[in-house]
């Protein structure tokens, strides 16, 4: 099983920005089989009494040469979602 651990922290010590902010996630790893592997992805936000959580488990196809993974689609409007660019 290959794990990705994602950390969020702080930039200043205590202080969190408190938006909806959606944001993606991307991993570039090296030398992984061309097959169908199992993967986990966890989240720890440091500044949380939670620990690391679990995020996503199951599988990814890599027999392409690379994959991905939507964990969340949801749209978090009107914070970073559904806005007109121009």
């Amino acid at each position: 099983m290959y794990v990705f651990r994602e950390q969020g922290t702080p930039e200043l010590g205590d202080a969190r920005c408190l938006c909806m902010c959606v944001f993606d996630f991307t991993v570039e790893v090296e030398q992984i089989p061309p097959a169908v592997i199992q993967v986990r992805v966890e989240r720890d936000v440091t500044d949380s009494e939670d620990g690391p959580q679990v995020v996503y488990e199951g599988t990814l196809d890599m027999r392409d040469g690379s994959g991905s993974i939507e964990i969340d689609p949801t749209d978090e409007e009107p914070w970073c979602g559904g806005m007109d660019p121009t």
